[in-house]
């Protein structure tokens, strides 16, 4: 779970200059097959090690999605001239309930890992490509301008990262407590059935 997270701090870090560079869409829409994808190899690993490297990988793919989703929804939003970025972000928890329920299902049915994490990757593949038929390409150079108009200056701007850090680093301990900890909780600690412990995350 730490190489998880440390892949998506790679991938947060690296996505921003490629966006900046090709445009959101031209990364998300490969990121997110990507991402179903590599959800099937650490089904398959051996030993922690590779496991601890497959998740490192897939860390850096999901955060490279996760930066990418986002800003082109800020470009969506900034199109559509009213706040949809709140109704993304629910149906991101939507979509997690759902992951924590098949999960849940597939455990309590006695499935492999592996046979869980292959139909929810053929899940994610067929949904993505649904989706993406309606992907919003960005305005371009007008949009890159709105965004530098918009933005504070000098010190001002760099208080304001250091801020919205802060506070991100605060819900993310909280988040990261319940959402990668809490079904190992149930399972090692509560000596619940995996499938029980999937619905720790569905709870959260």
């Amino acid at each position: 779970l730490l190489a998880f997270a440390a892949g998506a701090i790679i991938g947060m870090q690296s996505s921003g200059p490629l966006v900046d560079r090709f445009c959101s869409t031209k990364i998300m829409i490969p990121s997110v097959f990507a991402d179903g994808m590599a959800l099937i190899a650490p089904s398959y690993a051996a030993n922690l090690a590779t496991l601890a490297i497959c998740l490192l990988v897939f860390g850096s793919i999901h955060g490279t999605l996760n930066v990418a989703m986002n800003v082109n929804a800020v470009e969506v939003q900034r199109a559509m001239g009213r706040p949809i970025i709140s109704s993304c972000h629910a149906v991101y928890s939507i979509g997690g309930f759902v992951g924590a329920a098949i999960g849940g299902s597939y455990a309590f049915a006695g499935f492999s890992a592996s046979a869980t994490f292959a139909s929810v990757a053929a899940l994610v593949v067929v949904v993505a490509a649904w989706a993406t038929r309606w992907v919003a390409v960005p305005a371009g150079a007008d949009a890159s301008s709105d965004r530098e108009s918009s933005r504070p200056d000098g010190n001002n701007r760099e208080r304001a990262v250091l801020f919205l850090g802060a506070l991100v680093f605060c819900c993310l301990v909280g988040e990261g407590a319940a959402a990668d900890w809490g079904s190992v909780y149930l399972h090692d600690t509560l000596h619940t059935t995996a499938g029980f412990a999937a619905s720790g995350y569905a709870a959260f």
